[in-house]
Order: structure tokens, then sequence, then C-alpha cells
């Protein structure tokens, strides 16, 4: 009865589960009201770009969707329609894998990150979706949001 109960819990002694490799297209479309970086001048408007990568176990690290830089505009700045909206991200296992993204501010020297937000990719539902995003000391942003379109092949 003891050796039963020590099995179940033996994370060796079941077979381990063949990869998924589901693949997921993810379109970013937009972001909405965007914060500005803490080190900004006054009257300064960020040049936002959203960077989306996936992690988890057996992930590609080198793949990634990286938009064009929307220059002065961190109210309502739109992506789709531009080079480097679309990704196709191969998932080797759904249930252990994050799909990030972040927004960053594009500047001379060094960029800002403005936000970001990671979605369980077995949490996704296709379709057009609002991503909430977070600050980057992890504390939710009213009205900030990533617009995305999630379809799985």
């Amino acid at each position: 009865n003891k050796r039963a109960i020590q099995n179940h819990h033996d994370v060796n002694s079941e077979k381990p589960r063949p990869p998924d490799n589901r693949k997921l297209k993810v379109t970013v479309i937009s972001a909405m009201a965007l914060p500005k970086p803490k080190n900004s001048q006054q009257g300064e408007v960020v040049d936002p770009y959203c960077y989306c990568f996936l992690e988890g176990l057996g992930v590609d690290k080198d793949k990634t969707l990286t938009t064009t830089v929307v220059e002065n505009n961190g109210f309502h700045p739109v992506f789709k329609g531009k080079p480097g909206d679309t990704c196709t991200f191969t998932i080797p296992h759904t249930e252990m894998t994050t799909l990030v993204f972040q927004v960053f501010d594009k500047d001379v020297d060094n960029d800002d990150l403005l936000c970001e937000a990671f979605l369980p990719v077995h949490l996704i539902r296709e379709g057009l979706r609002n991503v909430p995003m977070w600050s980057k000391h992890h504390k939710p942003l009213a009205s900030t949001y990533v617009m995305a379109e999630f379809e799985f092949l």
C-alpha cells in the first residue's frame, strides 16, 4: 500500500508524453493606452513596438515576433498590415508553454519595457482578443491592452 502511494507521486513512473507540436498563428493588431517610461521627458511620446515569444519546455527560443515601430503614438498604435505583425509558433507541449507579449519604447540608446503579459497557451482561445497588460513591476494597467488574433493551425 505504501509502495503504491510512492509510485503515484513518482514523476518517472510514466512514459513522457510525446510533443503536441501544435501551431499557433499570432497576429498583433494594435495596442491601447500604453504607459510612458519613468525616465521620459515632459511631452515625450512613445515609439512602441511589440515583441512576442514562447517560454516553456522544448520551445524554439529563436522564433520571435517583432512588430514595426509606430512612431509617436502611445495612445493607439496599429501594427497590423506592417512587416512583422504575424508569426506562426510551434508549441511542443501546450500545457507547459507560455506566450509572452512585451511592448517596448524604441529609443536611440536603450529600448524601455513599457508593459508585458504572460498567456498560458492552453488557455488561449481563437479569434480576436484583448490581452490585458501589466507593468514591468507586475501591477495591472487599467485600460492598457494589446489586441491580437490567435489561430491554431
